[in-house]
């Protein structure tokens, strides 16, 4: 569910990025003409295009900071599951575990004679 959620936002990410990218190149555009003196009116389409601009970026920002938090939580759950030991490293400790008890079994009937 995590691992969904952490591609989900990479991808409104990437889409979100691409849009500003035309955007920024769209605001560019307005820039030169208005600075080859445009009218009243490409000048208030400038500022708004700025301020949708502006919001944007903070947008982006702010998924930029909920997937870093995803992806440390996403670190955080794996680090949990890879410190319980699977079936096959118990299996592993049993039979070290019963190894050593034969050993000291052995050692202690050996120290009674």
């Amino acid at each position: 569910a995590l691992v969904g959620l952490n591609e989900m936002l990479k991808r409104q990410e990437a889409t979100f990025k691409e849009r500003c990218i035309s955007q920024r190149q769209e605001l560019e555009e307005k820039l030169r003409s208005l600075q080859s003196g445009e009218d009243d009116e490409q000048t208030r389409r400038m500022l708004e295009i700025e301020r949708l601009y502006d919001t944007d970026l903070s947008k982006h920002k702010k998924l930029r900071g909920l997937l870093a938090k995803k992806n440390l939580q996403i670190a955080r759950v794996q680090r949990s599951i890879d410190a319980i030991p699977t079936r096959a490293e118990l299996l592993q400790y049993q039979r070290r575990f019963v190894e050593l008890y034969e050993l000291v079994s052995h050692k202690l009937v050996e120290t009674r004679k």
